[in-house]
């Protein structure tokens, strides 16, 4: 007999549990999710960083005698770099890829930081040609994280749209025209 009350309680407790697990939703209940599709979109984040480091290679020419920056060689360079920096994650961001603009910013800022720091470790010499490691080291790493940006990060997940298509008539003096117009 003392173990009735432990047989009673067991029981008691499956009859609680057992009808709320019939109440679950099953998942052929469930709402279905809306198909959707991988949209890349590369070719903005490559553009972007396209068009910095050309701003980059243009403020390198303007520089003047012995390598004295200009006033024009000082402003292609600092677009140049802003762009290089954070022209992709602004992509993302436009794009509502807050994730990718997150991970975008870690690449721009990690990548040529070890880059540009092991070029100059590697660099044999003293004084200005370590100026010149340094932006060889900033130019792989920039060249590095914006390939791994496009071909990782640059992308999103969209709902399917259907192809649509509507008939199109159009009437004028003299005749009309009957057609279907659609979109995919």
């Amino acid at each position: 007999m003392p173990f009735l009350p432990s047989i009673a309680g067991f029981a008691l407790a499956f009859l609680c549990v057992a009808p709320t697990a019939d109440a679950q939703p099953t998942p052929r209940d469930a709402p279905a999710e809306p198909p959707t599709e991988t949209h890349r979109y590369w070719g903005l984040t490559l553009g972007v960083d396209a068009v910095s480091v050309g701003a980059l290679i243009v403020g390198g020419v303007l520089e003047g005698d012995e390598e004295r920056d200009s006033a024009a060689s000082t402003g292609f360079l600092a677009v140049g770099l802003a762009g290089a920096s954070f022209g992709a994650p602004v992509v993302h961001a436009v794009r509502g890829n807050w994730r990718g603009a997150g991970l975008s910013l870690l690449l721009r800022a990690g990548i040529p930081a070890v880059t540009t720091r092991l070029a100059v470790a590697t660099a044999d010499c003293d004084g200005w040609c370590s100026v010149d490691a340094v932006v060889l080291g900033y130019f792989v790493g920039i060249g590095i994280a914006s390939a791994l940006d496009a071909g990782l990060v640059a992308r999103e997940r969209r709902p399917v749209q259907p192809p649509a298509w509507s008939p199109v008539v159009s009437l004028h003096p003299g005749g009309g025209q009957l057609g279907i117009a659609a979109s995919f």
